[in-house]
């Protein structure tokens, strides 16, 4: 597998979960090194005013997601608070599918929230925040027998449950720019580029910029704002139409605030100092065009979205990214006073954090295995002409190549029901007893709606 965001350590976390042997490789210095580094991710469903697919989708993946934290939670370090989340409606009228929270005046939003808010909302009462870089760890160490491995330990790791790196492919070579994370079935290494992929007969082979080769019988790509290129590695004739996987790279913008009548008092002990005001400190999280976040040593508020041709290194979390990050912080604090009018005049900005995260036209992730996306486009080129009802031929796909990738901002909450989904495509079994048939017909359902080729297909019926 490679890349360890979301994507990745979700994917890893399933697979682990239904018995298999995972070696994760990350690029970066740790998990979640790309966008899902956000320190403050909203996990909440998303909704729209119809009754669509796409709502029950994104109800169930919500329902996935604080199942999985609920269950992480009990054993790993955790940053999150789930005290609820208001999403703040813009159009009156009914909004479908509002089983997983409840439609509330602005009067009653503005006394949940502690400070006045802007319209009606729809308080989502289970929903909040999560560490991103946090959750990630959590999903590649939750399990057995886990443990960090250091330069000492690693050639006397003799466990019985556990796979060694020749076993996995190929054991790399740990230096100090090497970290590792053994389990008993997953391993990951961080700062670890993939320099090129290969198919073999059978499986895949993955080299790294270390030199280090590593084979397996499935490969993942679950690189984040880099999946394109990724993929192009593994097949870049079928990857040079731009409208096979119409894919966009986001950069996204965060900023770490203060209330300004406390600002000198924290700079004095910024760790002991919490905000009294309840002016200062919204009591749930405000979402809307932008989102409010507010914990005890200030407020999270994002996020500014640009388009990039090529994604940006992450940076943040410091004062010196303020500067070159201003107008994103315009757009943000013009963002949390539409939220709450007058809010963002409270407020002076500390710091930001930026990422660069991948998007797709639908905003549903990509998820299922790789199309020969040539082959598809030949054996399905009759959806041109209008022959709907015709016996078609099977689909092609790259043998053992899967991938997991285009979440947007909204990782935190479909990588786990995405990472399910996918794990049961390729094992073919669930961690729970067998699915019902309703439940099978869902799973299928998700699959087709997040199905790689799918704009291809789009593309080949427009042109009729």
């Amino acid at each position: 597998m490679v890349g360890a965001g979301f994507a990745g350590c979700a994917s890893a976390h399933a697979l682990v979960s239904r018995g298999w042997h995972v070696t994760l490789l990350e690029a970066g210095q740790h998990v979640g090194s790309g966008a899902s580094g956000n320190r403050r991710c909203v996990v909440k469903p998303h909704q729209t005013r119809d009754d669509s697919p796409l709502n029950h989708f994104w109800s169930d993946a919500f329902l996935a997601t604080r199942a999985t934290l609920a269950r992480l939670a009990g054993s790993h370090r955790l940053e999150s608070d789930f005290s609820g989340v208001l999403q703040l409606l813009e159009h009156d009228g009914p909004w479908a599918n509002e089983n997983t929270g409840a439609r509330v005046t602005r009067a009653y939003a503005s006394q949940l929230a502690g400070i006045p808010v802007a319209g009606d909302a729809i308080y989502y009462p289970l929903a909040g925040w999560v560490n991103g870089k946090d959750y990630c760890q959590a999903l590649i160490s939750a399990t057995p027998d886990s443990h960090l491995a250091t330069q000492s330990d690693r050639h006397a790791r003799t466990d019985s449950g556990a796979k060694s790196g020749a076993e996995l492919g190929a054991e790399p070579v740990f230096g100090q720019a090497l970290a590792t994370t053994h389990s008993a079935k997953v391993h990951c290494v961080t700062n670890t580029a993939v320099s090129a992929i290969r198919a073999r007969h059978p499986g895949w082979q993955v080299d790294t910029h270390t030199g280090q080769t590593y084979t397996a019988d499935a490969l993942i790509i679950t690189t984040g704002a880099a999946l394109l290129e990724t993929l192009s590695a593994t097949s870049p004739e079928a990857m040079a139409n731009a409208t096979v996987l119409p894919l966009k790279q986001m950069h996204g913008t965060t900023v770490t605030c203060q209330s300004l009548h406390q600002l000198p008092q924290r700079q004095q002990n910024p760790t002991t100092c919490p905000i009294t005001d309840t002016q200062a400190s919204p009591a749930k999280v405000i979402t809307g065009k932008g989102y409010l976040i507010s914990d005890p040593t200030g407020c999270t508020v994002g996020a500014s979205y640009a388009a990039v041709n090529t994604p940006i290194a992450p940076s943040g979390n410091s004062p010196a990214e303020l500067i070159g990050h201003a107008d994103a912080v315009v757009e943000i604090m013009a963002k949390i006073d539409r939220l709450s009018p007058g809010y963002a005049s409270k407020l002076v900005s500390t710091s930001t954090w930026a990422g660069t995260r991948l998007t797709t036209p639908d905003r549903l992730p990509v998820v299922g295995a790789v199309p020969d996306f040539s082959q598809y486009a030949a054996d399905f080129d009759a959806l041109r002409h209008g022959p709907l009802h015709q016996v078609w031929p099977e689909p092609s796909y790259h043998r053992g190549l899967y991938v997991l990738g285009g979440l947007g901002s909204r990782g935190a909450v479909s990588a786990a029901l995405a990472a399910d989904l996918l794990a049961d495509l390729i094992t073919g079994s669930t961690t729970t007893e067998p699915l019902s048939e309703k439940q099978q017909q869902k799973q299928q359902h998700y699959l087709a709606l997040m199905h790689p080729a799918r704009f291809l297909i789009r593309q080949l019926r427009k042109q009729r």
